[in-house]
């Protein structure tokens, strides 16, 4: 399907996306900050320095600032609702069950957690930078004492991820820094080190503690080699590969999208790309259709399109 792009918010690159969705024999949902933002979540570069408050540097440097961006983080993420754009894109999800032969998966850099609640199944969701509303990690010991180097001064334990001690925590909404519990700063349950939430900040490295359960990583890579193997095998299977909302900052899962795209046959893949600011904008793939619109409103656009089908099968 590669060629000159459908580009534009115009019908006709909404009905291009539709009909690609009407052909798809695999369909991998990829999806960033963009696809939350309809649900009144912030962007990280909105957000108060992300890059910043999001790394085990603050951690040691400054506690109560990065607790308090992750703790207020957490509220929003849980408060906030699926807004109709999930419904749509699970709706796609079925409709690939139903079909013979047909599969679809899901990546996301979101840590949010929006799309599990939203009904997409969990095992077939990759979280690549984990989750700020479920379980938490230790962190190891940091050193606090000024000039903080080395970092740390043990790697964190290992122990499987916890239901992390917030009790007590609380968060001062006039500055956005945490004021620790009683107890102190949430622990790690099985060693005792320094406890954080189970997602990849900045400069993280091996601190970061991946867990299969939650990235899905193994699963995602098994999926991807038995799709292009399938590809290559039949000339007449179709993969899709629908991109929301992922931006160039940090451009993992647009990076991954696009590398999917081109390892596959030529003319057996399409790159449907939803983003209002840089869809043109490639690595590896060039984009097939481009729709420069936020993600609620290109999502339900196109599923109305494809229930239309529906209605006159």
């Amino acid at each position: 399907m590669a060629g000159a792009a459908v580009q534009s918010a115009a019908p006709s690159a909404t009905a291009a996306a539709a009909a690609a969705l009407r052909s798809a024999d695999y369909l991998l949902f990829s999806c960033g900050a963009g696809m939350s933002a309809d649900a009144s979540l912030p962007l990280f570069a909105s957000r108060r320095s992300y890059d910043r408050l999001a790394s085990p540097d603050t951690l040691a440097r400054d506690p109560a600032a990065f607790y308090g961006f992750w703790l207020e983080a957490r509220e929003q993420y849980l408060a906030a609702a699926p807004h109709a754009g999930y419904a749509a894109v699970c709706r796609w999800l079925r409709r690939q069950q139903g079909r013979r032969h047909a599969s679809a998966f899901c990546l996301t850099s979101n840590v949010d957690g929006l799309l599990l609640r939203a009904g997409w199944p969990d095992g077939l969701v990759a979280q690549v930078h984990g989750s700020a509303v479920g379980e938490w990690q230790c962190g190891g010991e940091l050193n606090l004492a000024p000039p903080h180097f080395p970092l740390s001064t043990r790697r964190r334990c290992g122990a499987p991820l916890f239901a992390p001690a917030l009790r007590g925590c609380a968060v001062e909404r006039r500055t956005g820094r945490a004021v620790a519990a009683e107890a102190g700063w949430p622990r790690c349950e099985a060693c005792g080190g320094i406890a954080r939430p189970n997602v990849y900040l900045f400069g993280d490295g091996e601190m970061f503690q991946e867990e299969e359960r939650v990235t899905r990583r193994a699963a995602y890579r098994e999926w991807v080699e038995g799709v292009t193997a399938d590809l290559r095998a039949h000339p007449e299977l179709r993969l899709v590969v629908v991109e929301v909302g992922c931006g160039l900052r940090v451009p993992s899962v647009r990076k991954r999208g696009e590398e999917l795209c081109a390892a596959v046959p030529p003319g057996q893949a399409c790159l449907v790309r939803i983003n209002p600011e840089h869809g043109h904008s490639s690595m590896v793939y060039k984009p097939d259709i481009v729709i420069s619109t936020g993600a609620l409103d290109a999502l339900l656009a196109i599923e109305q399109l494809l229930e239309v089908e529906e209605d006159d099968v």
